[in-house]
């Protein structure tokens, strides 16, 4: 079903949220996923923990947001 979406939920998201956003303080969470932590931060982007969880699954994951420009 997510493949036959018509558009990305996710890097929407993302970029509306990180355009607007100070790049040190991490946002609450990205699309279903919750950041829990800042892992690291390089010249393309920022590594968050992040945890995406349903009623019934939990996935954790490491979740890189690329600067706008870089992608």
């Amino acid at each position: 079903a997510a493949d036959g979406a018509d558009s990305d939920t996710l890097e929407g998201n993302a970029f509306e949220i990180f355009s607007a956003a100070d790049d040190r303080v991490p946002p609450a969470s990205v699309g279903v996923y919750k950041i829990l932590s800042e892992i690291g931060r390089g010249g393309m982007g920022v590594v968050y923990e992040a945890v995406r969880e349903t009623s019934n699954f939990r996935q954790r994951v490491a979740l890189k947001v690329i600067k706008r420009g870089m992608d």
